[in-house]
């Protein structure tokens, strides 16, 4: 698949979560148009990913910041005016298709079809439990296995952002993981992300921290300090500056 070129700034960004400084934000460069290379933007991964966006977008330019977990928000809150659900017509079931391979899926340019998963961004394994392995996908969350991939469980369904960066367990304390949203590859069909995540029960539950810093932002990389769980290195797509007391 053909990627768009952009105008990055990748830095390393040291910081100590919950003491971030906004004051030493740096810009991001402006972004390359894509509309100037027309072999990318009649590709067809590049067109379906155009027309999921502008479905999303409409009738603004753009997704505001923080749409999906106001989404999230109404949908818990329209729950609570449901009537109770009507009983199943008789005879009637369900099966599952999925998660599965799509058995014709496509790729780029080609012609010809073949069996299509959604990609992995970033593996982490637990450095207690060999067996404990979480998988960040490109826009389909945190993935849990604890049989060494046997079976897999979703742990992030109802957080800000499914796109997947970066995600690291920390050595000190595995229980503490951060997972960076946002995917850097940088190409037609990646999204930007809505924070960085943080479980101190080993991936049960996610916090949400720094939206604002890095809204729409692409984590590549996420190192934990040796000893000290509340210190981390990230590299992003965009620069921002941190702070702390260590």
């Amino acid at each position: 698949m053909e990627t768009l070129t952009r105008l990055w700034i990748i830095p390393f960004v040291a910081l100590t979560l919950g003491l971030l400084a906004g004051d030493g934000a740096a810009q991001p460069q402006p972004l390359v148009d894509p509309w100037q290379f027309p072999d990318l933007t009649n590709s067809k991964p590049f067109q379906r990913w155009w027309w999921a966006f502008q479905q999303r977008a409409y009738p603004l330019e753009d997704v505001p910041e923080g749409a999906r977990l106001q989404a999230l928000q109404q949908i818990e809150q329209s729950k609570v005016t449901l009537p109770a659900p009507s009983q199943p017509v008789p005879g009637s079931a369900w099966i599952t298709i999925g998660p599965a391979p799509i058995l014709g899926g496509q790729i780029g340019k080609t012609t010809t079809t073949r069996a299509m998963s959604g990609r992995i961004a970033d593996i982490a394994v637990d450095p207690s439990d060999p067996n404990h392995w979480l998988i960040g996908a490109a826009q389909g969350g945190i993935w849990e296995t604890r049989d060494a991939g046997a079976t897999w469980t979703p742990k992030t369904d109802d957080q800000a952002s499914l796109a997947m960066g970066a995600m690291a367990f920390a050595p000190s304390n595995s229980s503490t993981i951060y997972a960076g949203t946002g995917e850097a590859v940088f190409s037609g069909d990646a999204y930007g992300g809505a924070g960085l995540l943080k479980s101190t029960d080993g991936g049960t539950t996610w916090q949400l921290l720094a939206a604002a810093t890095f809204a729409k932002t692409a984590f590549s990389d996420i190192k934990v300090h040796p000893t000290n769980p509340s210190i981390v290195l990230a590299a992003t797509s965009r620069g921002t500056a941190g702070r702390g007391s260590s």
